[in-house]
């Protein structure tokens, strides 16, 4: 069964801004390798 990761944009901003930046974020990057990203809609 394909692992799917909810993506929020907390953790998209914190890719993208080095002063947000966290370990948190940093593991589901790292995650991402071997799992699918799905966004909510708004």
């Amino acid at each position: 069964m394909e692992e799917l990761i909810v993506i929020d944009n907390s953790v998209v901003m914190s890719w993208c801004f080095k002063d947000e930046a966290n370990a948190c974020a940093d593991a589901v990057l790292e995650k991402l390798t071997a799992a699918r990203a799905v966004v909510p809609a708004i």
